[in-house]
């Protein structure tokens, strides 16, 4: 019988590539899951993978709740590292959020040692800004490039997903390393938005849970060559905010004697910019950053996207050349959108914002006029007490969606997103 903030880990389920794990949740606790069963499959066989290193994914996506919520975890077996990590992970979340409980634990009825005695390196990889900066950093390693679907692409969403799939597969064939792909319905069990508003946070996965519950999804794939996980860094230290992955966060997690590297933490988002302009412009041909849709690899009318071009024009180079489907007007848009407040901007997206105007200079020299007129419309403008003007941001994005997906698209959009805010 289930204690009443007990959570119990059934037996992990092997099947060749695909592991599966029951999570037994107790009444009071259930309206912070979506669903019970964990599901995770790898692009290769796991079964001679020890079971205390195949409860570490479900394990990385539970306990971030059990610790905001104080329940105790039980399991049959855990590998002795991450039991050590989740202690100090455990610290480290509730001095960030005090209303973390510090009753919360981690209960084994076995604890094992692994060690691998690998030397590869993976790199989680989503062919991002910030993976592929970590990317050209440690490419003289050859590494193994890992993406995650069920991070940002849903768990059930296949036709995206493959042309995901064989664009970061392109890549690696021409730069001549691995992929082993992971699919996980992680972020189909977490009812983020009561975990939301029981701390105050702006987004779960974003301030909780994403480092741990990326690493602890990848973890089974260490076991056969890979001795360090290299995870790419998304903020500074100027960055004062509690974040999910963080090297607080990311160099506290791991598992038999991988390390775990928190990569590039000392570069801001325009300095990756900067540097994979400069030393790997190949790289940029493979850009995807973009969250917002799931049709093409970048919208291009985004936040994300309108950052990142705003990012590459800052350093002379043309976002059509980097996956963009732009036009000269492209810094016209940027001016309108942050004007008329039509672009949502939490703490991180205002951070990243303020990066680019400290790295705008004096003198532009070498840009076109549209850029440098946004430019220097960028560089004055106050963006600390931005807020978002709700009708300007839907207006932009229905434009956006009648005009190149359609009605129909449109219409579910407009009900994902009244179902985000019902949640």
């Amino acid at each position: 019988m289930i204690a009443k903030n007990d959570i119990r880990i059934g037996d992990v389920q092997v099947s060749r590539n695909r592991l599966e794990s029951v999570i037994h949740v107790p009444g009071p606790l259930r309206r912070y899951f979506l669903g019970g069963r964990f599901v995770a499959e790898y692009s290769c066989d796991i079964s001679d993978v020890p079971r205390s290193i195949l409860n570490v994914p479900v394990l990385s996506t539970v306990m971030p709740i059990a610790w905001a919520t104080g329940a105790t975890v039980r399991v049959g077996e855990v590998d002795e590292r991450f039991l050590a990590a989740a202690g100090e992970l455990a610290g480290q979340f509730r001095r960030w959020f005090p209303k973390f409980s510090g009753e919360a634990s981690l209960d084994a009825e076995r604890v094992t040692a692994n060690r691998f005695e690998n030397e590869g390196v993976g790199l989680l990889f989503s062919s991002g800004l910030d993976s592929l900066a970590s990317y050209s950093r440690h490419q003289d390693r050859k590494p193994t490039l890992i993406p995650i679907w069920g991070a940002d692409i849903s768990f059930e969403d296949a036709v995206f997903w493959e042309k995901v799939r064989r664009w970061i597969v392109g890549f690696a064939e021409k730069q001549g390393v691995e992929v082993r792909t992971v699919r996980t319905n992680m972020r189909e069990l977490v009812n983020e938005r009561p975990l939301e508003r029981l701390h105050g946070l702006e987004t779960w996965w974003g301030c909780v849970g994403h480092g741990m519950m990326l690493l602890g999804a990848a973890s089974p794939l260490t076991r056969h060559g890979l001795g360090t996980m290299v995870i790419s860094a998304t903020h500074t230290a100027d960055f004062r905010h509690p974040w999910g992955s963080h090297p607080a966060v990311d160099s506290r997690m791991g598992w038999a004697d991988v390390r775990v590297v928190h990569d590039a933490y000392e570069l801001s988002r325009q300095d990756k910019i900067h540097h994979l302009v400069r030393h790997a412009p190949e790289c940029l041909k493979y850009l995807r950053i973009c969250y917002s849709q799931h049709g093409s690899l970048n919208c291009g009318q985004c936040e994300k996207c309108l950052r990142t071009i705003t990012g590459l024009l800052l350093e002379g180079m043309d976002p059509a050349q980097c996956n963009f489907d732009v036009d000269g007007r492209i810094g016209d848009v940027v001016v309108d959108r942050i004007s008329r407040r039509a672009l949502r901007l939490g703490t991180d997206e205002i951070f990243m914002w303020q990066d680019i105007q400290r790295h705008i200079p004096e003198r532009l020299e070498g840009l076109n006029a549209g850029s440098q007129r946004m430019l220097r419309w960028l560089g004055e403008a106050d963006l600390s007490g931005y807020r978002q003007s709700p009708l300007a941001s839907w207006g932009s994005w229905a434009t956006y969606k009648l005009r190149h997906k359609g009605f129909r698209d449109l219409v579910r959009f407009i009900r994902r997103r009244s179902r985000a805010l019902l949640r």
